[in-house]
């Protein structure tokens, strides 16, 4: 029997899939995929991937506003971003938070913009996709000035170190993890192996960051495996507990039906 899993992380609408977007997902599906989230990152991206969503019954939309895109954002486009979150293939609000890497948006604006998503977060009812590079403080401040007694979401590609894993799961969150934890350089394995398996997803962040062995090449929803199997090798505990796990923490989270 095939083991199944959900990617709770890809981008769909990306050009790199401009080609061959439909065989990508079928080529998933087809490998025991069940189910794919594809996430926004701009007003623009959130609506293409609400499109892909309704045209395919195994892809979801997450809609958000990505950091990177702070600065850009438009005073009409909350309202853009509230008529999408209703939409029935929409199942969380994201990419937001905070990236520190990068600063393409100035700290300040990347701030507001995660503090407003978070308000419109607590106001629907609808988990979040979180994205957080070199601001892990900064972040569970923001998210600690909303007042709310409990959170849903997931800590997409974990970046913090291992102290922070009690802070976010304290917080009601998920970790996920995708293919940096298949490189051979990868130092986070005691991290892995400190977020309890029902507060666990994997997920690809399709096109980037291959895991091991198709790293330098383009991504795909289909090598969510690999990640499993990192995760069943670094815990320790076998692939199929790894699947099933997973997927039914992606089914709860969501709200995903079978």
């Amino acid at each position: 029997m095939i083991l199944t899993f959900i990617d709770t992380h890809v981008h769909l609408t990306h050009e790199k899939y401009e080609i061959d977007r439909i065989e990508v997902i079928h080529r998933a599906i087809d490998h025991g995929i069940e189910q794919m989230l594809d996430i926004g990152t701009d007003i623009q991206t959130s609506q293409a991937a609400l499109c892909i969503a309704q045209s395919h019954p195994e892809v979801y939309a997450a809609v958000g506003i990505h950091p990177h895109d702070a600065s850009e954002i438009r005073e009409n486009d909350w309202k853009t971003l509230a008529s999408l979150i209703k939409e029935s293939k929409v199942i969380a609000i994201g990419e937001v938070g905070l990236d520190y890497y990068y600063d393409f948006s100035p700290r300040d604006h990347q701030k507001d913009v995660f503090r407003k998503q978070l308000e419109i977060a607590s106001e629907f009812q609808i988990p979040l996709i979180i994205h957080v590079r070199e601001a892990m403080k900064d972040a569970l401040d923001v998210i600690d000035s909303v007042s709310r007694s409990s959170w849903k979401g997931v800590f997409h590609c974990f970046g913090g170190n291992l102290e922070d894993v009690p802070k976010v799961l304290d917080r009601g969150f998920h970790v996920g993890f995708m293919g940096v934890i298949t490189f051979k350089n990868f130092k986070g394995s005691d991290i892995v192996r400190a977020v309890p398996m029902d507060r666990l997803l994997v997920e690809t962040d399709s096109p980037y960051m291959s895991p091991v062995p198709y790293r330098g090449k383009r991504n795909e929803p289909i090598y969510v495996k690999q990640v499993a199997e990192a995760i069943s090798e670094i815990k320790n505990i076998p692939l199929r507990e790894v699947a099933e796990k997973t997927t039914a923490n992606a089914k709860s989270l969501f709200g995903l039906g079978d």
